[in-house]
């Protein structure tokens, strides 16, 4: 029983290994159908393409050997005509490039000049400022000074003012003192 079992288990081990070969094999057989395929499309399109090579020799034979001569000359005119456009249109690029450079010296010039302008008006511009300053600061320099008089004659004004007060006190304490004296004169006469 026991080597039934392992002939049965041996036998399952070598039917495993057996799907696992075929399913190899069928991939590789699938593979090669492809390339197969392949091959014979390949095979058959290249057939076509010497089929049609074959007409066209042959239709080429049929031909008289004028009208290919013929068509040569034609095409050859094309030819020379399109050179002879190819060359106008290089000359046109050439001509155009040299007007281009040209416009751009003339600009790099223009910008120059236009920079130098702009250092020399900042400058014009800054003098004019300065100027301006000094003019500014001569009226900032006269309004100090007429500040500077009004306040010394608010000073004077008010020195007198308070003169004034002191003598019309002195004079207020004098008068009292002499009506003190009067009424006390008085009252002694009496």
């Amino acid at each position: 029983m026991a080597s039934d079992e392992a002939n049965f288990s041996t036998l399952l081990d070598d039917a495993k290994n057996l799907v696992e070969n075929l399913k190899d094999q069928d991939e590789t057989v699938t593979i090669i159908s492809k390339e197969v395929t392949l091959l014979d499309k390949n095979l058959e399109s290249y057939n076509k393409h010497r089929e049609n090579i074959e007409v066209i020799n042959e239709i080429a034979k049929r031909r008289p050997r004028d009208t290919t001569i013929l068509n040569s000359l034609k095409d050859s005119e094309r030819l020379k005509a399109l050179e002879r456009e190819n060359a106008e249109l290089h000359q046109a690029l050439i001509d155009h490039q040299l007007a281009l450079e040209l416009i751009m010296s003339k600009y790099r010039q223009q910008m120059m000049k236009f920079t130098e302008l702009k250092k020399n008006s900042d400058s014009l511009e800054l003098l004019k400022n300065d100027e301006e300053i000094g003019r500014k600061g001569e009226k900032i320099y006269e309004m100090a000074s007429v500040i500077q008089k009004a306040a010394a004659m608010d000073d004077e004004a008010i020195n007198k003012e308070y003169e004034t007060i002191a003598r019309l006190r002195y004079e207020n304490a004098n008068l009292k003192e002499l009506l003190k004296i009067a009424n006390h004169s008085c009252l002694k006469t009496q």
